[in-house]
C-alpha cells in the first residue's frame, strides 16, 4: 500500500539546462532533521562551480511553508555534504556548485524526513543531475507530518515507572537482513511514567520499554524488570503491532513492566601478557539496531586476582567490554564478549585484551602511479563481510602509505571509503596474493606489512531505460544488480548495487567490478532490500543476465517487474 497523496513526497522541478548522471545516497533517519555535519579538520577545500539548486519545503497536509527545515545536499563532487535551513518562506538555495550528481535530503522535527524522489520514507531517493552552469529551480518538497505513539509505563504494582527508555521498533532491512530496528525518537518516561515517541512515518511499529538496571524493590534480590514489549512480554515474538496513519497520534497505551529472573556473570580479565587487569572496569551493555544507539547497563571493577562479578543481569543478549591502557607505553588494548543470559548464573567468562593487528601498506593507481589528488578525507578499513566490527583505526599519509591499527583478528577484507567521484577500489594485494574480495586471515601476532590497494578511474557503467509489459516507457522504478555467483550476495559486497530512476526516467549504475551479473527493474524497492540474499533469491528467476568487462560502459534496457509496495511491509 502506498502513502495517500497528501503524504507522498512531491516535487516540481524546472531545469535550465540538461545533463545526465546518477547518485544513490542513504536516507536520513526517519523523522529526524538532516542535521549539519561538522567538517573534518583535514578535509580537502570545498570545490566550487557555477551550478545552482533552488527550492522550497512545505507541509504536505496544508501546503504552508516550513521554516528552518534542514536541507542537506551531498555529492561526490563536494566530498562533504552542505547543509542550510529554509527561510521564512520555506525557500532554500545552494549556489556555486560544481557539476555532479546530487542527493537532496530534507527534515524538521515533527515531520518525516525525506529525500527528493521518495514516494515513501522506506525507499531510496532520486538524484538531481547538475552540469556546470545549470540551474535547477522550483524544487518543491512536501513533508508529511510525523506520527506519534504515547502512553505510560507502569511497574508490577501498577505505579508509574520513571526514567524508562522507550523505543519504537520496525521490521526493516539492516546489515543485509530484515530485523527489528529502532526508528524515530528514543524517549524516556517522566516522573509520572509517561512517554511519547514522535516523528514516525505511517506504518506498523512495536514498542519496547528498557528499564534502568536496578533490582525490583520488595522482591527477591535476584529479580528485576526486564526489557518489556508492549502489551507486556519479555519476548519480541509476543509483541503486539501498533499501526499509525499519516500524522496520527496513538495515545494512552500502557506498558506494564515484567519481572525477570536475573543471573550473575563472573569471570576473569587479563591483558595480552596474562596479567590481571586489576582496577579496570568490565562494562555490560546492549545496542539498539538502526540508529547506532547503545547504553552501559552496569560495570564491575576487576579485583587484584583478575576476577570480576556482575550481579542482577536480566535475560537477553549482552556485550561485555573492557579497555585498558599501559601507563608506561600508553598502548591501548581491548576485548569484548557476547553473552546470552537466560536466568541462570554464568561463570568462567574469560576476557583477554589485545591491541589488535597492525596492517601497513600503500594506495596506488593502476601502474603503481601516485593518485592525482591528496589523501585527506579518504578512509581505509578492514572488515568482515557482514555487520561492521572492530575495523581498526587508519592513518593515510601524504605519500599514500597507510597504517591501520587495532584490527580485529580473523577473516577480513579491505575497503576504501570517501574516494573522489569517479574513483573506486580496483584490487587489493597482500604480497603476491590478491585479496580484493577474498577475506585475508589476520592474526594479531604478525599483522600484515605489504598490502597494496589499487584504485582506478576506469569505472564500469550500466545505463538504460525501463518499459512495461506494453512496451511503454516507465519513469518510476528501482534497479537491483547482483552477481550470478550467490557466494557474493553478502552485506557490504562490492558486487551489489541498487538505484532509483533519475528525473528523466533513466538509470545508471557505476563502479561495479568486472564480472557476470543479473539485473531486475522493480516497481518498488525498500531501502536495504537489494542486499538481502533471501530477497535476491526470489527475484533471480526474472532477472536479465549480462557481463561487464573492465571499464566497460554497457546499455541495458529492462522490463518492469511488479512486486507492489507498502509502508507496512
Amino acid at each position: 500500500m502506498r502513502f495517500p497523496a497528501s503524504c507522498v513526497l512531491m516535487a516540481s522541478v524546472a531545469v535550465a539546462s540538461a545533463s545526465s548522471g546518477w547518485l544513490l545516497a542513504a536516507q536520513p533517519a526517519q523523522g529526524q532533521a538532516a542535521a549539519p555535519q561538522a567538517a573534518s579538520r583535514d578535509a580537502i577545500p570545498a570545490r566550487t562551480g557555477t551550478a545552482v539548486l533552488r527550492g522550497r519545503v512545505v507541509a504536505a497536509a496544508t501546503g504552508l511553508a516550513i521554516r528552518r527545515a534542514y536541507v542537506r545536499i551531498s555529492s561526490p563532487a563536494l566530498r562533504e555534504p552542505r547543509t542550510i535551513s529554509t527561510d521564512e518562506s520555506g525557500r532554500f538555495e545552494f549556489g556555486r556548485l560544481p557539476a555532479g550528481r546530487y542527493t537532496v535530503a530534507v527534515g524538521k522535527n515533527g515531520y518525516v524526513g525525506l529525500e527528493f524522489g521518495q514516494r515513501t520514507p522506506f525507499e531510496n531517493g532520486k538524484a538531481i543531475d547538475l552540469a556546470d552552469g545549470q540551474t535547477v529551480e522550483r524544487l518543491d518538497i512536501f513533508l508529511p507530518r510525523g506520527s506519534a505513539i504515547a502512553g505510560t509505563v507502569i511497574d508490577d504494582l501498577g505505579e508509574p515507572a520513571a526514567s524508562i527508555w522507550v523505543f519504537a521498533l520496525r521490521p526493516q532491512y539492516f546489515e543485509g537482513r530484515r530485523q527489528l530496528v529502532s526508528v524515530g525518537s528514543r524517549t524516556t518516561t517522566d516522573d509520572i511514567g509517561q512517554f511519547r515517541v514522535y516523528g514516525l512515518a505511517p506504518g506498523t511499529y512495536f514498542l519496547r520499554a528498557q528499564p534502568t538496571f536496578s533490582p525490583v524493590s520488595g522482591l527477591d534480590k535476584e529479580a528485576l524488570f526486564g526489557d518489556t514489549y508492549y502489551p507486556g512480554s519479555l519476548l519480541a515474538a509476543d509483541a503486539q503491532p501498533i499501526t499509525v496513519r499519516v500524522g496520527q497520534e496513538r495515545l494512552n497505551l500502557t506498558i506494564p513492566l515484567v519481572v525477570a529472573r536475573t543471573a550473575r556473570l563472573s569471570g576473569v580479565a587479563s591483558d595480552a601478557r596474562g596479567r590481571p587487569l586489576a582496577g579496570e572496569q568490565v562494562a555490560l551493555g546492549q545496542s539498539s539496531r538502526g540508529l547506532g544507539r547503545s547504553y552501559m547497563a552496569s560495570a564491575a571493577r576487576v579485583e587484584p586476582d583478575g576476577r570480576f562479578t556482575i550481579p542482577n543481569v536480566a535475560p537477553g543478549e549482552w556485550d561485555l567490554r573492557i579497555n585498558s591502557r599501559d601507563p608506561k607505553t600508553d598502548a591501548r588494548e581491548f576485548a569484548s564478549l557476547s553473552v546470552v543470559v537466560t536466568g541462570e548464573d554464568i561463570d568462567g567468562l574469560v576476557l583477554v585484551t589485545s591491541p589488535g593487528a597492525t596492517i601497513t601498506g600503500r594506495i596506488v593507481c593502476e601502474g603503481d602511479e601516485t593518485p592525482p589528488f591528496p589523501p585527506r578525507g579518504v578512509r581505509l578499513y578492514f572488515t568482515e563481510l557482514g555487520p561492521m566490527s572492530n575495523t581498526g583505526t587508519s592513518t593515510i599519509h601524504e605519500d599514500w602509505s597507510f597504517e591501520v591499527t587495532g584490527v580485529g583478528t580473523g577473516a577480513r577484507v579491505l575497503r576504501l571509503l570517501s574516494l573522489p567521484g569517479g574513483w573506486a577500489l580496483k584490487a587489493a594485494y597482500a604480497g603476491d596474493d590478491e585479496i580484493t574480495d577474498q577475506p585475508m586471515d589476520i592474526r594479531e601476532a604478525r599483522g600484515v606489512s605489504d598490502v597494496r590497494a589499487v584504485i582506478t578511474n576506469r569505472l564500469t557503467e550500466v545505463a538504460g531505460t525501463v518499459s512495461n509489459e506494453r512496451g511503454q516507457a516507465v519513469t518510476e522504478y528501482a534497479i537491483v544488480v547482483f552477481p550470478t555467483d550467490a557466494a557474493r550476495w553478502s552485506f557490504q559486497s562490492r558486487f551489489l548495487a541498487s538505484v532509483r530512476s533519475d528525473q528523466r526516467g533513466q538509470y545508471l549504475v557505476s563502479g561495479l567490478p568486472p564480472g557476470e551479473y543479473l539485473a531486475v527493474a522493480l516497481d518498488y524497492l525498500e531501502e536495504g532490500q537489494g542486499a538481502d540474499p533471501e530477497f535476491l533469491k526470489t527475484i533471480e528467476p526474472v532477472a536479465t543476465a549480462f557481463t561487464l568487462a573492465d571499464g566497460e560502459r554497457r546499455a541495458l534496457n529492462l522490463k518492469l517487474t511488479r512486486i507492489g509496495s507498502g509502508n507496512e511491509r
